[in-house]
C-alpha cells in the first residue's frame, strides 16, 4: 500500500473555509426563525440557540469541530459575565469568557482553559447575545457539568447533528446568494464544522492583517498550554489573573473578525 501510494499519489478533498459573510447570513436565517416566527416550536428554538452558538463560537474562537464540544457547561455559566462586569476605560470593549475542557480525571478544583471574545466583533457578530442564549438553556434545564452543547438529557450532541443544520443554512445562502456559494457546489461535501469554521476564521484574520503574534496567542492552547490534556499546575484564580493581564492583546483577534 505504501508503494502504491508513492507511485500513484492520492486525491484529498479539504473542507473549504467559511466566508464570514456566509456565516452572517446563516445566523440571520436562524435569528429570524427564532425571534420573528411565532409558529416556531419550543424544541426547534432550543436547537437554534445551541447550533447557532456552536457555529459562531467555532468561527470566532477558531475551533475545529470536535473542539467546540469542549465548551463546558458549568464554567460557561460561571464565567460568562466576568468580562461584562469589568470596569472598562473609554474605547475598550466588553468581552465574554468561554471555558474549554472542564475538569480532568484525578484533578481537584477547576481546570478550564479560558478563551475570550469581544461581545460584538468588528463585522457585527453578536457573540455575547448568542452565548447568553446558550447559558439560559443550560440554567433552565439544570445542566451543571459536561458539554454545553447537549441534549435535554445531558448527552453531548453529535457532530453530524450540527453539520445537518450547518448544511441546511448553507443551502439557503446558496439559493439566495449564488455569488457567495456556487449553485453547482455540493455544500455537504465541501463544508463541515470540522475545519471550515477554523479555516474561515484564520483566513479572515489574515485578510484583516491580524498579526501572527495575536493569532498564535489566541490559538496557543492547542500547542503550548496543553499536553495530552494536562495544563501546568496552579489555582484557577492564578490562571484567571494571568489571563486578565493579557486580555487586551487576546481580544485583538476576535475584535477584528
Amino acid at each position: 500500500m505504501e508503494g502504491m501510494l508513492e507511485r500513484m499519489g492520492k486525491q484529498t478533498k479539504s473542507n473549504m473555509p467559511l466566508d464570514y459573510k456566509i456565516l452572517h447570513l446563516s445566523l440571520k436565517y436562524l435569528e429570524d426563525e427564532l425571534s420573528f416566527l411565532p409558529t416556531t416550536p419550543a424544541e426547534r428554538k432550543r436547537w437554534i440557540k445551541l447550533r447557532g452558538t456552536f457555529l459562531l463560537l467555532g468561527f470566532v474562537l477558531s475551533l475545529r469541530g470536535p473542539e467546540g464540544f469542549m465548551v463546558e457547561a458549568h464554567g460557561l455559566v460561571a464565567h460568562l459575565h466576568h468580562g461584562l462586569d469589568e470596569e472598562l476605560s473609554a474605547g475598550e470593549s466588553s468581552y465574554v469568557v468561554i471555558p474549554l475542557l472542564g475538569r480532568f480525571k484525578n484533578e481537584e478544583g477547576e481546570r478550564w482553559h479560558l478563551m475570550m471574545s469581544v461581545s460584538t466583533t468588528g463585522s457585527g457578530f453578536m457573540v455575547c447575545k448568542w452565548v447568553e442564549r446558550l447559558a439560559s438553556v443550560l440554567v433552565e434545564e439544570g445542566h451543571h457539568s459536561g458539554s454545553a452543547f447537549c441534549h435535554k438529557n445531558g448527552k453531548c450532541i453529535r457532530s453530524y447533528e450540527i453539520d445537518e443544520e450547518f448544511h441546511k443554512q448553507l443551502e439557503r445562502v446558496q439559493i439566495d446568494h449564488p455569488n457567495l456559494i456556487e449553485q453547482k457546489l455540493d455544500v455537504s461535501e465541501w463544508f463541515s464544522i470540522f475545519r471550515s469554521l477554523r479555516r474561515g476564521s484564520t483566513a479572515r484574520a489574515d485578510e484583516l492583517d491580524v498579526s501572527e503574534t495575536v493569532t498564535n496567542l489566541h490559538n496557543r492552547w492547542r500547542t503550548t498550554e496543553y499536553l495530552k490534556g494536562n495544563r501546568t499546575t496552579g489555582s484557577m484564580r492564578q490562571y484567571y489573573t494571568s489571563l486578565r493581564l493579557t486580555w487586551k492583546v487576546r481580544l485583538k483577534y476576535t475584535r477584528n473578525l
